[in-house]
């Protein structure tokens, strides 16, 4: 089964795109905290297709139902924030860290099954975070705008893009067996160099 570094370039466009989702939603949010909601849910309909289509790409890779799972529930908070009548920001806010938890234990998960990979850790430390971020955002209810929440969001996506990102970068492609070492040929017909 081919892993990560067989499927590095999909790897590689995801995080990219995760970095300009959580940048367009932080400046987005900012500028126009009163659409927040339809905000966040276009950031999140925008992730469910880049999970998607990252997801498609890369099969083979441990973890595949996991991101598919993800890729679903970005489509549902995206069609919910989206259609729903708006939200208050307390609201929001706890809407917003149930969607990050959830997040946060699929990375968990998804790592978990990435086990056997040298570079798993970085997506466990990934879901960690946002599983702290989720608690960040749930304690804030009712003392914080919508800017704050803003910033934390484009950090879960800085995080998760940054952990993909290096993911990628650190795959290892299987080397071919004792590349090295001379063949059984060259050594049964005396050939030293």
């Amino acid at each position: 089964m081919k892993g990560i570094a067989y499927h590095r370039g999909s790897f590689t466009f995801e995080g990219l795109l995760y970095i300009i989702l959580g940048i367009a939603g932080l400046v987005l949010c900012g500028m126009f905290s009163e659409h927040a909601q339809l905000i966040y849910g276009l950031v999140f309909l925008g992730s469910c297709v880049v999970t998607a289509i990252r997801s498609f790409a890369s099969v083979a890779v441990p973890g595949f139902l996991l991101s598919l799972l993800a890729a679903l529930v970005y489509l549902i908070a995206g069609i919910w924030l989206v259609s729903a009548t708006p939200y208050s920001v307390d609201g929001l806010i706890l809407f917003l860290a149930l969607l990050f938890w959830i997040q946060g234990v699929i990375d968990l998960l998804v790592s978990l099954q990435r086990f056997e990979t040298s570079n798993w850790g970085l997506m466990f430390i990934g879901g960690i975070i946002v599983i702290v971020l989720a608690f960040i955002i749930w304690i804030q209810t009712g003392m914080v705008s919508a800017w704050t929440i803003s910033v934390l969001v484009g950090i879960n996506y800085f995080v998760y893009a940054v952990a993909t990102l290096l993911t990628s970068m650190t795959a290892i492609k299987p080397q071919a067996q004792h590349q090295d070492a001379p063949s059984s040929t060259d050594s049964e017909a005396g050939g030293h160099h």
